[in-house]
């Protein structure tokens, strides 16, 4: 896709070039000029498509909604472009040049897009990228996911079968057994299980079904046969709606390993850190210094609190910093306010908590008290963009419903991060279940276009204090 746009503006500066020429008055300017314009269009173009998403799941869209999501980015990179221009005045400026690029880019955009959606359509009919796919439906009111399924091929699954654990709404073969579940897994190539919920508090039922009939192993069995593992529902939509999943593409539970991949990824979100933390500890700087004087003018020393963190129970842990918040001795007074609680699931959280002093109350509201977790950062326990991690209270009050039947173990494929899916999508109005959900799909999608999109997405959030208290 990232081929195709550039592609589009390829064509865009030619065309630019080209049909400049018949207009009366057109100064000429060196060849060079043009093509050092066309990288700077060509960079904000591109870069405004990867934070918007595009380069992400929005293939799978339809061509409407991708049509959508580029008129988005195409009008925030006509605002920077001319923006820039104009501040920066240069004497030396191709306008019929630029005009002329912006104006038939859409166009070629278009065409390059529905190009490719139709190519990966046929692609799919003709089962280039099919993946044999067995769905597990737990409960469904109706079969508008399934009949989508059925008859969209570019999604890319071929049904294999169904197993429906309270009848389906439709007659759909073949069928097959909860019990069956084993055998067609060890005797049949099946390369996804996709498990249907029309809401995700239904997979514990489903998770438990499991458990009665003996198959709680099912990411045991996933991982010794690399079959992929999904949880889809209408929810994700609701829970996933910063990034953009409007494909059946799920919330991975278990995705076999790609370690070249892995490894590269993992090279390069390193880098990342490396190179952006010290420059971000440097620009705020001045709010470090500003935070220190104040936590020491209200309540003194010391200024850091350190609490033992990680992702899952007794993996990983190490010292995590914050900006002290709270009163001295606050950790001790946490037993006798459990039951004022406003969430659920293994998090401990306080709408209107004694124990935050006056200073704490603006740190937290602007996420100012999270700034010393660049150190974690630097030191490698961290990484800027990732799931994040629980106090060891946390961890080890995690109600069963909420394990997701051992899958939320699956959060520590990934570094902790300072922000991530969970901080822009609500934060403490979001449920110990759904943060979990959210680190998994973050997991198997992480990529550093991904880590633009959240950081970019965080500093609203951040800004205007959203979900924070």
């Amino acid at each position: 896709m990232f081929i195709f746009d550039l592609f589009a503006i390829i064509l865009s500066a030619v065309s630019g070039y080209y049909f400049r020429q018949f207009i009366p008055n057109t100064p000429n300017y060196p060849w060079k000029l043009f093509i050092g314009y066309t990288i700077y269009y060509a960079i904000v173009i591109l870069s405004f498509n990867t934070l918007i998403g595009l380069y992400r799941s929005a293939f799978r869209l339809k061509i409407r909604q991708q049509f959508q999501l580029a008129a988005k980015s195409y009008l925030f990179s006509v605002v920077f472009i001319l923006s820039t221009l104009y501040i920066f005045q240069h004497d030396v400026f191709p306008r019929r040049f630029t005009f002329i690029l912006l104006l038939v880019y859409p166009v070629y955009y278009m065409l390059a897009r529905a190009v490719l959606y139709t190519l990966n359509k046929k692609a799919r009919s003709k089962g280039f990228g099919i993946s044999r796919c067995l769905v597990i439906v737990n409960d469904l009111k109706e079969g508008k996911f399934l009949r989508r399924l059925v008859n969209s091929p570019e999604l890319g699954y071929n049904i294999f079968g169904y197993i429906a654990l309270n009848g389906l709404p439709e007659k759909l073969e073949p069928s097959f057994k909860i019990e069956d579940l084993s055998n067609i897994v060890n005797k049949d190539r099946i390369d996804t299980i996709i498990i249907y919920d029309e809401k995700i508090d239904g997979f514990a039922s489903l998770n438990n079904e499991l458990l009665r009939n003996g198959l709680s192993n099912l990411s045991e069995i996933c991982e010794e046969k690399n079959i992929k593992l999904k949880l889809v529902s209408p929810e994700t939509e609701s829970i996933l709606r910063f990034a953009y999943i409007r494909d059946i593409g799920g919330i991975p539970l278990y995705i076999p390993s790609r370690k070249k991949i892995t490894r590269l990824r993992n090279f390069t979100k390193r880098a990342f850190d490396l190179l952006a933390t010290p420059l971000l500890m440097i620009l705020l700087s001045p709010l470090y210094i500003l935070t220190v004087i104040a936590i020491m003018i209200e309540d003194g020393l010391p200024v850091l609190y350190k609490q033992k963190r990680a992702l899952i129970s007794g993996k990983g842990e190490f010292d995590f910093y914050k900006f002290r918040s709270m009163i001295k001795g606050a950790e001790n007074m946490q037993a006798e306010l459990y039951n004022r609680n406003k969430t659920s699931g293994g998090l401990f959280l306080l709408e209107d908590d004694p124990r935050i002093t006056k200073v704490g109350k603006i740190i937290r509201r602007f996420s100012i008290d999270e700034l010393p977790q660049l150190m974690n950062v630097i030191k490698g326990e961290m990484s800027l963009v990732g799931p994040r991690p629980l106090s060891l209270s946390d961890l080890n009050n995690i109600a069963p419903e909420n394990r997701l039947g051992g899958f939320y173990k699956l959060r520590a494929n990934a570094k902790p991060g300072v922000t991530g899916l969970w901080q822009i999508s609500g934060r403490r109005t979001v449920s110990f279940k759904e943060m979990v959900l959210l680190d998994l799909y973050y997991i198997e999608n992480q990529s550093f276009a991904l880590d633009l999109e959240i950081l970019f997405e965080t500093i609203p959030v951040v800004l205007f204090g959203r979900g924070a208290y």
